[in-house]
């Protein structure tokens, strides 16, 4: 099981429909030295690549022992794009959120059109999807220190 925390004050963090697989991520506010940011919504501007906030945490998680020897089951979450965005040249960028993983999760988009895209509070930006994957036991304890490539290249 994974505990996700929605602490946004834009839009919800939820299943649009009783068998949709994907929660919808919504956009949050920035803040004044964050680019695109203009105090009231985003510009993603022509083949550019943003990161967008969305207020949502991973608070815990409970891992799955297997009865093999030393063989879990961890919970992750994938960031997916949505398919609405990606129609209107709006490309969202694929991420996988360790359980261990605690800062702010964000979405990554990039413009490829020719005009600037708005993105206002609330709006959608993507979908959080929870798995669980195998893990080796052996592998050493390390605390996280970051993100988005803090565990090399």
């Amino acid at each position: 099981m994974i505990d996700i925390q929605f602490c946004g004050k834009h839009g919800t963090f939820e299943h649009k429909t009783l068998y949709s697989i994907g929660a919808d991520i919504c956009c949050q506010e920035g803040n004044e030295s964050d680019t695109g940011w203009t105090g009231h919504d985003w510009v993603l501007p022509p083949g550019s690549t943003q990161m967008f906030p969305t207020g949502l945490f991973i608070r815990s998680f409970v891992p799955v022992n297997l009865p093999m020897q030393d063989i879990r089951l961890i919970p992750f979450a994938d960031v997916r794009p949505r398919s609405s965005l990606n129609r209107q040249g709006i490309i969202g960028q694929f991420g996988t959120i360790d359980a261990d993983y605690r800062d702010e999760i964000k979405v990554i988009l990039t413009n490829h059109t020719n005009q600037n895209f708005r993105i206002k509070p609330g709006d959608r930006i993507g979908q959080l999807v929870c798995h669980y994957g195998f893990h080796v036991a052996e592998v050493l304890q390390q605390d996280r220190k970051g993100g988005f490539g803090s565990t090399g290249k």
